[in-house]
């Protein structure tokens, strides 16, 4: 869920919309492979909106050190997922930087789940977490976007995306910053006929 969202939600117990859940499930699905219950295993989730995800996660793996990372952030918030994340191994920061600062070890694991392509240059900012102290060779990193630029319209500008990708432009992107591929693929092919039906549409009548 988006911060904005954050201050009218009433409980963290809610009903959540149906692409987050099944998100949840290919997450945790793509992450068993990788991630450890081990309390020496550190996963960064940067653009971490409200936490459900990692809330989640951490009910899985109640061990791992989960570290919450979003510039939108305020005191308020971060004061209301802290209450909801209750006991879990959930530590929020404003920034990356802040919280390398705060982190015991590497990242074992880095979360940038429908975030890059919030970023006028994403290159720069791929280029900025390769160089991060918290960063190593051994350090995976699991990148979930949109796909398909032709199928950008009306609903990106409103989320505040600056792009859609290919699996060729995401290897294109993380490749010129230093990153190296490990697997690849799309999902949730089920709903492109929805948003090609959009897109159509949006060309004949200006959303």
């Amino acid at each position: 869920m988006d911060l904005i969202e954050v201050k009218n939600r009433k409980s963290e117990i809610e009903i959540r919309h149906p692409w987050e859940l099944a998100r949840l499930e290919i997450v945790n699905k793509l992450l068993q492979k990788t991630i450890r219950n081990d309390e020496n295993f550190n996963v960064l989730d940067i653009g971490c909106g409200d936490i459900y995800l990692i809330s989640k996660l951490s009910d899985i793996y109640p061990k791992v050190n989960f570290y919450a990372i979003d510039i939108a952030f305020t005191e308020e918030i971060i004061l209301k997922l802290k209450n909801d994340a209750g006991s879990r191994k959930i530590f929020l920061f404003k920034s990356l930087n802040e919280a390398s600062i705060h982190i015991k070890g590497n990242a074992d694991l880095v979360l940038l789940l429908d975030v890059i392509e919030h970023i006028g240059n994403d290159i720069d900012f791929l280029n900025d977490l390769h160089k991060n102290t918290s960063i190593t060779n051994d350090t995976k990193i699991l990148i979930t976007v949109p796909a398909y630029q032709g199928l950008f319209c009306s609903h990106d500008h409103f989320l505040g995306h600056y792009r859609r990708y290919t699996n060729k432009s995401l290897i294109r992107t993380i490749t010129e910053t230093g990153f190296q591929r490990i697997e690849l693929g799309y999902f949730f092919t089920s709903l492109l006929p929805l948003r090609i039906i959009q897109v159509i549409k949006e060309k004949i009548i200006k959303p």
